[in-house]
């Protein structure tokens, strides 16, 4: 969702009304740093409905009283960044001992951001105009080299360690319903084919007159399809951890309350932990919407924001056979404000995510929060969700679609 405004921003650490004009946010209060911690429990994603033996895992009975690196946060960068550092020392001298790893969790293992989101990653346009219009050129090209090899290291890795995780590289439909919404993207579209060489090479417009035929969205306006993949995260994350334990130290249920801003006098850095203290030479902070719990100087920088997401299936199963098996991703348009994001799942279900119109008005209940135990204003989103489905496709108009799993994360901006 996009809300435009031009305000003033305040001082991060103070509890007022604060903006930035370049966020997409609106006005809100920033969330103290003290309240910036995961919750006990949380609503249950569809990614995380088969746990893994590693979900609750602990290395140690207790915590190491040092370690070379500590993580915190076992998502999908916590654990890749882990992966890294071991995957570039084996390449090192066999003389060399490798750093110790210690990776903390406040939950589960993926039971954050990662385990919570639509399962696909893609070549964001978005992104990359807005870095044009404020970075330039080279900026820009950097971006797009940045996105797509994204999908080629993930691509890498799920084939070098045989990760079982649904992985699919595939293209995603940018779909717009509004028509005047449509000619701009087309515009869009030229402007960065101009200036970027990974626009030009890898993305397409769809023509009009094919537009529906092409993506199968009744009613859409216009297309673009750009490089993507599909995956089921959670399968990543654990299958990329089972690599790597043998080799690190995780401790999952294990919140980190606070890090020391110096290092003693032995080169370390103190971090206060629910099951004690332990030092580490660096520190990964992979906390995304809890960071500015363990580093309070991001209060009001790193705003936490609160979505949901959901899995649809059909109540007629009668018409499995006549749904279309689609293993393109979605996000549709509905207009300039409102986008909903689309995974159709092999097993012919679909995890869609949005329904940022049945809530955006009730600031409250999704800026500044990092609740992710309770829903925000169902029914609604569910019905909402439901109704999308049975709207943009026409071969689930009459198929009973239901939300059987509905969830909210948190995310930062």
């Amino acid at each position: 969702m996009t809300i435009r405004y031009h305000t003033t921003t305040t001082t991060p650490s103070t509890n007022t009304t604060t903006t930035d004009p370049h966020t997409t946010l609106p006005p809100h209060t920033p969330l103290p740093a003290s309240q910036t911690f995961p919750t006990p429990t949380s609503t249950t994603p569809y990614w995380r409905k088969d746990l893994h033996p590693l979900d609750s895992h602990r290395s140690t009975p207790s915590l190491p009283s040092t370690t070379d690196i500590a993580i915190i946060g076992a998502g999908m960068s916590g654990v890749a960044t882990a992966y890294h550092i071991l995957q570039s020392q084996s390449h090192q001298s066999s003389t060399t001992p490798p750093p110790s790893v210690t990776i903390l969790e406040a939950r589960q293992l993926c039971s954050g951001a990662t385990g919570r989101n639509g399962g696909h990653l893609k070549l964001s346009l978005i992104g990359l105009s807005t870095v044009l219009k404020r970075h330039g050129v080279e900026a820009a090209n950097e971006l797009a080299e940045f996105y797509m090899r994204q999908i080629r290291a993930m691509n890498e890795v799920v084939g070098r360690e045989e990760l079982d995780c649904e992985w699919l590289l595939t293209r995603s439909f940018d779909v717009f319903m509004d028509e005047a919404q449509a000619r701009e993207q087309e515009e869009e579209v030229r402007t960065l084919r101009e200036h970027v060489k990974v626009v030009r090479d890898e993305v397409g417009v769809i023509r009009r007159e094919d537009v529906e035929a092409v993506t199968g969205v009744k009613g859409a306006a216009g297309a673009r399809s750009v490089p993507a993949a599909s995956l089921w995260p959670y399968k990543f994350v654990c299958g990329l951890m089972s690599q790597i334990i043998d080799r690190v130290d995780l401790q999952t249920h294990t919140m980190v309350h606070s890090v020391s801003a110096e290092r003693d006098t032995e080169g370390f850095y103190t971090i206060c932990t629910a099951r004690g203290t332990l030092k580490a030479g660096k520190v990964v902070f992979a906390s995304n919407a809890y960071t500015a719990g363990i580093l309070p100087s991001l209060e009001g920088v790193i705003t936490p924001t609160k979505g949901t997401n959901s899995r649809v299936d059909r109540r007629h199963k009668t018409r499995v056979d006549a749904l279309q098996k689609r293993t393109y991703t979605y996000n549709i348009s509905k207009d300039r404000d409102h986008v909903d994001y689309i995974n159709h799942r092999p097993d012919g279900g679909t995890i869609i995510g949005g329904a940022y119109q049945t809530f955006e008005k009730d600031i409250k209940t999704w800026i500044a929060t990092i609740d992710d135990s309770t829903q925000i204003h169902e029914p609604q989103p569910s019905r909402y969700f439901e109704d999308r489905m049975e709207t943009y496709y026409q071969d689930w108009a009459d198929s009973g679609a239901m939300v059987s799993k509905i969830w909210t994360g948190s995310r930062s901006y």
